[in-house]
């Protein structure tokens, strides 16, 4: 599940661990996730903001 930002309270599946700007904060690299969400969107988010 996701938490905080645009995505908050989504679930899906990690796909792959990655290194790069997430949805939340696109100018920044952090270490962060693929996840595709149950709805079939595919997003990059944080580490800290997956549960």
């Amino acid at each position: 599940m996701v938490r905080g930002g645009r995505y908050d309270g989504a679930t899906g599946t990690v796909d792959s661990s990655v290194f790069q700007r997430t949805e939340d904060q696109p100018n920044e690299f952090h270490h962060g996730y693929h996840i595709i969400l149950d709805c079939g969107r595919v997003v990059t988010v944080r580490k800290n903001r997956v549960e």
